[in-house]
């Protein structure tokens, strides 16, 4: 296990001249380091009723190191499991701030935990109901859990105990083969560990198991109504300084951490059962559609925005909901014919309202974040194993959101999604491996749209392992690029009811721009189109990309269902993904663009950076219309040192401990 640098001493010797001795000295009080303490936690040996300011007289909570911390401090926590929530109300100052900072970085070294402590400590025993299922059950004063782990494994929420018997979705589909079940009326708690010793023992009572509150209110159950809610609470709105620092958070009713606060930076953090990693203090108004369905009607006013949280950061963290991905790939394995159907996406999105969950609030469409308000950066992160990378509950309010340099791989959706509002998106430099629909542009909630966004310099891979798995044999359903504006949304929003769709949309200057992707996506589609294919939205933009997929928008050239005109595309180089495939044809290469037979054509070597004799070498063209200038076609140029990527809790050590993403 990595260990941190020492806390640092904190002594200065200073030699001040007589002349200058009244200066110095009001900078030395004035500054704030001067004042700044080394504060300690031990959850195993502390005592709070210490001073904290040694290791040998180290508090015991984190509780109590909030209440006694002020700007300047460095609260330095040793390994161990600390219960949440943290409440933290001090707010540090630029240049000042209050750092919480493990002592030892690594997976499960320093847990902040909501979970039920009897449970998790063991003293709680399981009850065998069922030998034959593997049922067991507990009495649990709680509701229903936001999520129940163990060993750190997801179970899967079921809809009831009998739906959790037979490991089968309220629509009929098969679900996981291990998951949990609330019997409100007796207050117990059930589960089925997964057969076959995947994951070890069948029995509870030999694994630790980790079971949430509740979850949060609203339709979603991302907004934060108790401290339950979350494991690190940072309140009270204000510039707050604070920085987090290598935590394992594990199974709150909502999200690892919670910031009311601006100029917030988590980092080095792992996120285990947290239905979000961070969620923002962003409110939402609701409303109810024709169909008597609670639906969602964003509120961008500027008192809600002035309120939101902002300038919050997330980086080198871990965000999982393992193992959510092999979930999915072990449901369509064992019913591959019952899945070759037109309509069937039951093993993807079971974990998405209504198809498999007790209600929306337990959906796993969220990812790392949630109600995102204005200027956050979300880098270097490693995001795997979920449903979302960054969701449409992630984004659909945000200003200014910067995602960039974060690994997203193995998703059972989208890695980000520009929905519903959110305006000056930028998603650059990220790699997608494995995700359903890589990037996603269907807003739901009528006007405004979202943008102006910019996708610059992405890599979207498929493996050759996944890209026939999904949905054999219609690949065609898998598209990198989600985009359009479903018409029907003038029949369900209360607010849009009675109007008719335009017949074109536009979006906002510069409207959104994929410029420099590299797109390598056998198995699937280059365009999956939403809403009227008829009606053009004008402001999507394709400049500079590599564009390898298996067809355009369908397998059947008899209906095209996509034309020419309908987004803007120049100076793409296209080709098919898999040989004997069609790839995405003339309408992307329009404009400057060119098609070319085969990938090794390109001249695209194995670490997907241009060969010297490469034709895209020095071809790409600026449109002085928000793509960035640049030489070569594609997302790696000359001279870049960002990929492979370095993400995750340990990416920021020495060489031969970052992240390797290519394996």
């Amino acid at each position: 296990m990595l260990r941190s640098v020492p806390p640092p001493n904190r002594s200065r010797v200073m030699i001040i001249r007589p002349a200058t001795f009244l200066a110095c000295l009001v900078a030395v009080f004035a500054a704030s380091p001067a004042h700044a303490r080394d504060l300690f936690v031990d959850a195993n040996h502390g005592d709070d009723t210490r001073d904290g300011l040694s290791a040998a007289t180290a508090w015991r909570s984190l509780q109590h190191a909030s209440k006694e911390v002020r700007s300047g401090d460095t609260v330095w926590v040793n390994p161990g499991i600390y219960r949440g929530p943290v409440r933290l109300y001090t707010k540090g100052k630029m240049g000042s701030p209050i750092t919480f900072r493990a002592t030892e970085i690594g997976m499960n070294r320093v847990i902040v935990t909501n979970a039920n402590w009897e449970v998790r400590s063991g003293k709680r025993p399981w009850v065998l109901e069922d030998e034959s299922l593997g049922l067991y059950s507990i009495p649990f004063e709680w509701d229903m859990p936001a999520r129940v782990l163990y060993d750190g494994k997801d179970l899967f929420p079921y809809a009831d105990i009998e739906r959790l018997k037979s490991f089968s979705t309220p629509d009929g589909e098969p679900g996981p083969r291990h998951g949990y079940a609330w019997d409100a009326k007796n207050h117990r708690l059930y589960l089925r560990l997964h057969e076959g010793g995947r994951f070890g023992s069948r029995d509870p009572n030999k694994h630790v198991m980790a079971v949430a509150p509740p979850t949060g209110l609203q339709r979603e159950g991302t907004l934060v109504g108790a401290p339950h809610h979350y494991c690190f609470g940072v309140l009270e709105p204000g510039d707050a300084h604070v920085v987090l620092d290598g935590f394992t958070f594990e199974t709150p009713g909502v999200a690892g951490v919670y910031v009311e606060a601006n100029q917030v930076t988590v980092r080095r953090c792992w996120f285990l059962g947290c239905r979000t990693g961070v969620v923002g203090n962003y409110q939402d108004e609701t409303t109810t559609d024709p169909t008597g369905t609670d639906y969602f009607s964003m509120r961008l006013d500027p008192v809600e925005q002035q309120r939101a949280a902002a300038s919050v950061t997330i980086e080198y963290c871990d965000y999982s909901q393992t193992p959510a991905f092999d979930d999915m790939v072990e449901v369509m394995s064992n019913h591959a014919l019952r899945y070759s159907r037109d309509t069937d996406r039951g093993p993807m999105w079971s974990r998405k309202d209504p198809h498999g969950l007790p209600d929306q609030r337990y959906t796993y469409e969220i990812g790392i974040a949630a109600r995102i308000g204005r200027g956050w950066v979300i880098r270097r992160n490693h995001i795997h194993d979920t449903f979302e990378g960054l969701s449409c509950h992630a984004t659909w309010a945000s200003i200014g959101l910067l995602a960039e340099e974060n690994l997203f791989e193995r998703l059972l959706d989208n890695a980000v999604e520009l929905e519903d509002h959110s305006r000056d998106m930028t998603v650059r430099r990220n790699v997608v491996i494995d995700a359903l629909e890589p990037f996603s542009f269907q807003p739901l909630r009528g006007e405004p749209w979202p943008g102006p966004a910019r996708f610059e310099q992405n890599i979207i891979l498929n493996t050759p392992e996944y890209s026939s798995l999904w949905l054999p044999p219609r690949p065609h359903l898998r598209g990198a690029f989600k985009i359009g504006i479903k018409t029907n949304t003038w029949e369900r929003n209360p607010r849009l009811v009675g109007q008719k769709p335009p017949k074109e949309f536009h979006l906002a200057p510069p409207g959104i721009v994929f410029a420099h992707n590299t797109v390598l996506f056998p198995g699937g589609r280059l365009i999956d189109p939403q809403g009227d294919e008829k009606i053009p939205i004008r402001g999507v933009k394709f400049y500079n990309n590599i564009l390898a997929t298996d067809y355009l928008v369908s397998t059947d050239p008899s209906k095209p269902r996509f034309h020419s005109g309908h987004f803007e595309f120049a100076d793409n180089a296209v080709v098919p993904a898999t040989p004997g495939m069609p790839g995405p044809g003339d309408i992307p290469a329009e404009h400057g663009g060119r098609r070319f037979p085969t990938l090794a054509s390109i001249g695209l070597s194995t670490d997907l950076r241009l060969e010297k004799h490469s034709p895209l070498r020095g071809a790409a063209r600026s449109h002085n219309k928000g793509v960035p200038a640049l030489p070569d076609i594609g997302a790696l140029q000359p001279g870049d040192s960002w990929y492979p990527l370095r993400v995750g809790p340990m990416a920021d050590k020495s060489p031969g401990e970052e992240s390797k993403i290519l394996r």
